[in-house]
């Protein structure tokens, strides 16, 4: 194992020991990626929206929850991809 990396599941402890804090404000951005229970998890859920022109899907970033919103990040903080 290499100094300062981390074994198992992203909790808020782990989080807050890898990401720069979230009073950085403007200079910091958390961009997150994985299954939607991840993104869930970590960041709060990307809400599918149906546009009734097209009738197609597309993703709304929504609230942050989940650990980073435990932490204090706000959603200009925070990307799910």
């Amino acid at each position: 194992r290499r100094p300062g990396c981390s074994i198992g599941r992203v909790d808020e402890a782990k989080a807050a020991d890898h990401l720069p804090p979230p009073t950085l404000l403007d200079d910091v951005l958390i961009l997150v990626c994985g299954t939607d229970g991840f993104i869930d998890a970590m960041a709060g859920p990307i809400t599918r929206v149906v546009d009734p022109a097209t009738g197609k899907k597309h993703k709304v970033q929504g609230p942050t929850l989940g650990v980073l919103g435990h932490l204090g990040f706000q959603p200009h903080q925070i990307f799910k991809l």
